[in-house]
C-alpha cells in the first residue's frame, strides 16, 4: 500500500488551490514558511526589514515534498522566462531564501521601475553612462542569441535572406519604382543583419524599414506586395514577439545594473543615488552606508557616498533565469 500524502505535500496542494491554482514555487515556499513560522528573523535593519532567512530544514523539506508531488504526477511544474518588467519585479523578490534581500526587493524594485520611467533623466551622466539601445540593437541581440542557441535556424535565416535579396534586386532591375530607396535600404540592412557584413553600419532597424512601406502597400504592384508579405513572414519567424520583449526587458535591466561577465552584478551608481533621494532613511540605514562629508557640496552627492554592499544584491544574474511555476494536476 502507498503511504499517502505527507503533511508538507498536503499543505502544498491545499495552498496552491488557495492561491489560485498556479503559483510561483518559491512564492509558495515563502507563503508556507510564513504560515508555519519558519522564517528566522534576526537583526532589524529598518522598519520591517530584518536580516534572516527561511529555515534550511524547512526549505529542504518543502523542495523534497514538491519533487515527490511532481514525480507522483500530483502537480505540474513549468519553467517560464518572464519578459515583462512589471511581472518580473512582482516575482523576483521570491527568488531568494534571504529575508533582507526579499524585503528590499519588494521595497526598492518599484523605485527602480520609477527610475527607468523618468528618474534617470535627472542624472547629468545618463547620456554617457547608460547603454542606449533601440530596436536595431534588439534585432542584433536576437540574431546573436539565435546563432549561439540554434545555429541551424541562423543558417536557414541567412540562406532565406539571400533568396529574398535576389527577389528584391530583380524587382528593382525591371523598372523604376517609387519606393526604390526604401527597397535598397532594406537590402543594406538585411546584409548587415543576416550576412554579417560588419563594414555596414546602418542605423535604422529592420522593423522600422518594413513599416515605411505600410502607407504605400495598397498602391504597390502585386509582385511587390507579395514580396513584402514574404518578408513579413520571414521576420516573424526570426524575430519572435517573445524574443523582442525579452530584448527590451534586458535593455531595461542593463540600465539598472552592470552585469560583468563571470562576475557579480552591481547596481549603477545613478540608480543608487536615485534611491537615496527617494527613500533616504532606508538607504542610510543599510549596513556599510556612509554619506559624504558635509563639506562636499553639489547636487550629485551620491558620487562621494559609500553605499551598502547589500544594495548590489537587489539584482543578480538569477533575474535572467527561468521561474518555476507549479499547479495541481
Amino acid at each position: 500500500m502507498s503511504r499517502g500524502l505527507g503533511k508538507m505535500q498536503s499543505h502544498i496542494l491545499v495552498e496552491i488551490e488557495n492561491l489560485g491554482g498556479e503559483v510561483l514555487q518559491n512564492q509558495l515556499l515563502w507563503h508556507l514558511a510564513e504560515l508555519d513560522s519558519k522564517i528566522r528573523r534576526d537583526r532589524r535593519i529598518y522598519d520591517d526589514v530584518y536580516e534572516g532567512e527561511i529555515e534550511i530544514s524547512y526549505k529542504n523539506n518543502f523542495l523534497r515534498a514538491a519533487n515527490q508531488l511532481a514525480e507522483n504526477e500530483k502537480i505540474k511544474r513549468k519553467d517560464r522566462s518572464i519578459n515583462d518588467l512589471s511581472e518580473l519585479f512582482t516575482y523576483y523578490p521570491f527568488k531568494t531564501y534571504k529575508l533582507e534581500i526579499s524585503a528590499l526587493r519588494k521595497k526598492l524594485l518599484p523605485i527602480a521601475k520609477n527610475y527607468l520611467e523618468h528618474g534617470y533623466r535627472e542624472s547629468p551622466y545618463s547620456f554617457h553612462s547608460y547603454p542606449r539601445f533601440g530596436t536595431g540593437d534588439h534585432e542584433l541581440f536576437i540574431l546573436q542569441n539565435t546563432k549561439d542557441t540554434n545555429p541551424e535556424l541562423y543558417k536557414t535565416a541567412k540562406s532565406k535572406w539571400l533568396i529574398v535579396e535576389s527577389e528584391i534586386l530583380n524587382i528593382l532591375a525591371l523598372k523604376k519604382i517609387s519606393q526604390f530607396n526604401e527597397w535598397m535600404r532594406l537590402v543594406i540592412k538585411g546584409r548587415q543583419l543576416f550576412l554579417e557584413e560588419r563594414r555596414l553600419k546602418y542605423g535604422p532597424a529592420f522593423h522600422t524599414l518594413l513599416e515605411s512601406f505600410t502607407s504605400h502597400k495598397n498602391s504597390m504592384p502585386e509582385p511587390e506586395r507579395k514580396l513584402l508579405d514574404k518578408i513579413h513572414r520571414f521576420t516573424y519567424r526570426i524575430f519572435k514577439e517573445d524574443d523582442i520583449h525579452r530584448a527590451v526587458m534586458k535593455t531595461a535591466l542593463y540600465r539598472l545594473a552592470n552585469f560583468k561577465k563571470g562576475g557579480a552584478a552591481t547596481l549603477r551608481k545613478e540608480l543608487k543615488g536615485f534611491m537615496l533621494k527617494e527613500c533616504p532613511d532606508l538607504i542610510r540605514s543599510l549596513p556599510g552606508h556612509k554619506d559624504p562629508p558635509p563639506s562636499m557640496g553639489g547636487l550629485w552627492l551620491y558620487d562621494h557616498a559609500t553605499f551598502s554592499k547589500l544594495l548590489d544584491k537587489l539584482i543578480d544574474r538569477h533575474i535572467f533565469s527561468a521561474f518555476r511555476f507549479i499547479s495541481v494536476r
